[in-house]
């Protein structure tokens, strides 16, 4: 949709993966980083292919939280 301002099925389950996201890291679609913007899949991919699930996580969420359960949410994020 953010390309194509189309909507699809598509474009739903990217979307459900993006929100999935959201969530685990209290970031938004979109981010600033050192001035310029970047997609969160682009932030989390790399941490994520070094197994470093834990960077990614939202601080607010003080530690409690399984691994095991962001991993699966991870997961299932990338699928979409």
């Amino acid at each position: 949709y953010y390309y194509t301002n189309k909507l699809t099925e598509k474009s739903d389950v990217y979307g459900f993966g993006m929100v999935l996201l959201e969530l685990i890291t209290g970031h938004r679609a979109i981010l600033t980083l050192e001035s310029r913007r970047v997609q969160i899949l682009q932030w989390v991919t790399p941490k994520i292919m070094r197994g470093d699930v834990a960077s990614i996580v939202d601080p607010r969420l003080q530690g409690q939280y399984k691994v095991n359960s962001i991993w699966k949410v991870v997961e299932i994020a990338l699928t979409c």
